[in-house]
C-alpha cells in the first residue's frame, strides 16, 4: 500500500509557539520572548509540513535580529540593500537528509519570488549546503568573538 504524503508551506507568523515549540530550547528562548516586536515589524515565519507536522521551518526578518545585533550596522546595510534576512533555519533531526532544508528555501523563494534575501550562518560547512541553492559568500563577521559567513542570493 502506498502512503499519502501531503506536503505543504505555510505561514505560522500567527501561531509562532507552534515554531517555537519546534526549534531547539537554546534557539527558542533567543527569540520567542522578542518575537511580538519583530512581527510587528512585519518578520514571519515559515514552515514545510508534511502532514500538517512542521518537518523544516524558518524566520524572515526585515530588521536587525537577535542573533545579528553583534553587527547590527553591517546587518541593517543589506536590509537598505533591499534583502530580508533567513534566520533560524531548521530541520527536524528526525527529518535531515531528505531535502526538506532546500526544499523549505526553494519554497519561501516561490512564496516571494521578486525578494532577495540574504542570511549568516556560524558553520562554515553550510556553505555547501546554501550554495547550490543559490546563495555566495560575500564577507565575514566578527559577531561577539565569533566568526560568521555572510551570503547573499
Amino acid at each position: 500500500m502506498e502512503s499519502s504524503v501531503a506536503m505543504s508551506f505555510a505561514e505560522l507568523t500567527a501561531t509562532p509557539d507552534r515554531f517555537f515549540s519546534f526549534l531547539p530550547d537554546d534557539w527558542s528562548v533567543e527569540i520567542a520572548p522578542l518575537w511580538q516586536g519583530y512581527a510587528q515589524t512585519g518578520s514571519r515565519i515559515f514552515a514545510l509540513l508534511e502532514n500538517e507536522k512542521i518537518v523544516a521551518g524558518g524566520i524572515v526578518f526585515n530588521t536587525v535580529s537577535p542573533d545579528t545585533q553583534g553587527y547590527a550596522s553591517i546587518a541593517q546595510r543589506y536590509f537598505d540593500s533591499g534583502r530580508l534576512y533567513i534566520a533560524f533555519v531548521f530541520v527536524s533531526p528526525a527529518e535531515r537528509g531528505k531535502g526538506y532544508g532546500s526544499l523549505w528555501v526553494q519554497k519561501l523563494r516561490k512564496h516571494m519570488p521578486q525578494q532577495p534575501f540574504w542570511l549568516a550562518i556560524e558553520d562554515a560547512a553550510l556553505v555547501k549546503f546554501y550554495e547550490p541553492l543559490g546563495f555566495t559568500v560575500i564577507e565575514t563577521v566578527n559577531n561577539e568573538g565569533a566568526t560568521e559567513w555572510v551570503l547573499v542570493d
